[in-house]
């Protein structure tokens, strides 16, 4: 094309095209999970069904959707990707062990390249690596390394996470694009990798602050540098695009270069951690085709409204925006060379530990921790209901039940309370309520998972047919869900044991066994009042220590009974309730002392407060009382 003339704007961030294929060799993915419905992704051998469906341990899968959803995250899902159009190839080269993910050796990941290049891929991104002392390639990786560069294939590699001037195979090589990681303020992370064998074709991108897809629907915040590659690969499917939309045929050399020359360049004296410097998608796409005018000429590139005529799901996200790349203003062509290269090989590789994924712990104060020691507890108390997911779900789910059931909770209680039925309460979504406001979905897991799914079709039993108004749900965070309408909602793995249901009226009239018809009223509606006022007055969401105490508390009803039993002979009321820490507790305890304040209500200025407390260990899953309870005037 003449210099003089130019092309129209290009629409970057428009989720690429269809013609265009992705690979990803990593755990396998959870292509059910809801932002990824409808994206063209396909996955090849070998399969690992225990990991898919079976097994506890679920960090390879977790780690492959999160990487998945980074790339094909469908438009107005919790987590959308860069290039949501374009075609995608799973190919596992992890699964999961006892003891966490096994990893893959230098060979099998060469195996898995040829595959995934037989498959069509132009663009493989590998978020996981292998620390290698001396530099050392086996000489089936080097050649299949060489071959993807001589085919025109991209490949896209984490550094890794050490925080350290150290290597990882492959993304050592020059043929590889190396990625490391940056905060959402451009800086690097201290975890993220560097130095010399990674500055000449190495890049850094975003890798903390966003929100991903994980095994079994929930969405979690992880951070490292297996998230920059992630975020790279989708951009380079981006700028491949662009080029085929302007004619253009070009390979894996000048797409690798236009990423890295186009970079932003960092000064200072923390440079060499940002490797050739930040990705800049605007930069690259100068560097990649002259004469086409770049979407944006501001200093951050904002996404232009997405058109998704052709997308699964027929509607976008206006808010999304391409978290892939702080690029800013373009900048002069640099002179790193980017020439391509074919690794150096050992005759005698190092011992070499595997290939695994670079993903360092969640750093996400809105997202749990796990089910493991130190996993964030909850004692919430609620009302149960269930969501059946998606239209796909509902649609998967017909083959299983009569259609009356998808809008009828009788017919769909009778579905679960079928024995052949039994899979099917795993298979829609489970949620705690309060106030008809969604807090929490439950998902039972573990060995008692199979019985505790069928107390919760008990409790809905109890509801729909007894007038059950309440559960008690003692247990741990473990992820998010996403739900359809957008609605993320904390995952509870929830304690069998501590498992309740109510109504607030039985639960009073039990109390009064041996009362007089005379003083029964009175201490009925004393005792009504004060869990009313817990369950409407002081509603929580049960994560608080003070909060699960409390509503610990208010199961408790024979420790209360006896408290209103000696408020009632003085005519007393309640007229607060209070929560503080324990002064005293048991050593590697959590214990909070609940205080109940009552009042003469003839005697209000004459007569001093009567106060009652009991203590509650909060420790565990399950609180306990402590001690007995005590009671003494306020003067």
């Amino acid at each position: 094309m003449p210099e003089d003339q130019s092309m129209p704007a290009v629409d970057l961030f428009d989720g690429g095209r269809d013609d265009i294929v992705i690979a990803i060799l990593d755990g396998d993915a959870d292509l059910t999970h809801p932002s990824l419905e409808g994206a063209r992704v396909s996955r090849i051998g070998p399969f690992f069904p225990d990991d898919i469906h079976q097994s506890k341990q679920r960090f390879g899968r977790d780690h492959g959707t999160a990487i998945a959803s980074l790339i094909f995250g469908q438009p107005a899902t919790a987590a959308t990707g860069l290039a949501w159009r374009c075609r995608g190839v799973i190919r596992p080269i992890y699964r999961d062990g006892k003891d966490g993910i096994e990893p893959a050796s230098q060979e099998d990941l060469a195996v898995a390249i040829r595959e995934v290049m037989a498959a069509g891929a132009d663009i493989i991104n590998i978020s996981g690596g292998e620390p290698s002392g001396d530099l050392t390639i086996h000489p089936d990786l080097a050649a299949a390394l060489a071959d993807a560069e001589a085919q025109n294939v991209l490949l896209v590699a984490a550094a890794g996470n050490e925080g350290c001037d150290c290597a990882h195979i492959p993304a050592l090589a020059p043929s590889v694009l190396a990625v490391g990681a940056i905060d959402p303020d451009g800086l690097p992370l201290p975890s993220s990798n560097w130095g010399d064998h990674y500055a000449r074709h190495g890049i850094v991108a975003q890798g903390e602050g966003l929100v991903v897809a994980a095994a079994g629907g929930s969405v979690k915040q992880p951070r490292g540098t297996s998230i920059s590659a992630a975020l790279v690969s989708g951009a380079a499917a981006l700028l491949l695009s662009a080029a085929r939309k302007a004619g253009l045929s070009i390979g894996a050399p000048l797409l690798r270069d236009a990423l890295v020359s186009g970079a932003e360049r960092v000064d200072g004296e923390d440079a060499h951690k940002y490797l050739a410097g930040r990705i800049d998608l605007t930069g690259a796409l100068t560097r990649l085709l002259p004469h086409v005018q770049p979407p944006n000429s501001q200093a951050e590139v904002v996404m232009t409204e997405i058109d998704v005529s052709d997308a699964p799901h027929g509607d976008h996200n206006p808010s999304f925006h391409p978290t892939a790349a702080d690029a800013s203003a373009r900048l002069a062509p640099s002179t790193v060379d980017t020439r391509a290269a074919v690794p150096t090989v050992a005759q005698a590789p190092s011992r070499m530990t595997g290939i695994r994924p670079h993903e360092e712990e969640q750093d996400c104060p809105t997202c749990a921790k796990g089910t493991g020691e130190g996993a964030p507890l909850i004692y919430a108390l609620g009302t149960l209901s269930y969501d059946l997911g998606s239209d796909t779900r509902r649609r998967s789910l017909l083959s299983s039940f009569d259609e009356k059931a998808l809008s009828d909770p009788s017919a769909m209680l009778k579905e679960l309370k079928k024995a052949q039925n039994a899979p099917l309460a795993e298979a829609i979504t489970w949620i705690l309520s309060v106030d008809e406001v969604p807090l929490y979905a439950v998902r039972p897991a573990g060995a008692f998972a199979a019985e505790t799914y069928k107390q919760l079709v008990g409790f809905l039993d109890d509801h729909l047919n007894e007038g059950a108004e309440r559960i008690s749900l003692p247990g741990v965070l473990d992820g998010h869900v996403a739900l359809p309408g957008g609605l993320i909602l904390p995952v509870v793995v929830p304690e069998m044991r501590g498992m309740y249901s109510w109504t607030t009226s039985e639960l009073v009239k039990s109390l009064m066994a041996g009362i007089t018809a005379e003083k029964a009223a009175d201490r009925e509606a004393a005792i009504g009042n004060f869990l009313e006022r817990i369950y409407f007055e002081i509603r929580n969401p049960g994560q608080e220590p003070q909060d699960r105490a409390l509503n610990f508390a208010a199961t408790q009803a024979y420790q209360v009974e006896k408290v209103f039993e000696s408020a009632m002979k003085e005519d007393l009321q309640l007229d607060g309730i209070e929560v503080e820490k324990s002064p005293i507790a048991r050593p590697n305890s959590d214990s909070w002392d609940v205080k109940l304040t009552f009042f003469n209500p003839m005697r209000r200025l004459e007569e001093a407060r009567m106060i009652f407390r009991f203590t509650v260990d909060v420790s565990d899953v399950i609180p306990v009382m402590v001690g007995k309870v005590r009671q003494w005037r306020a003067y």
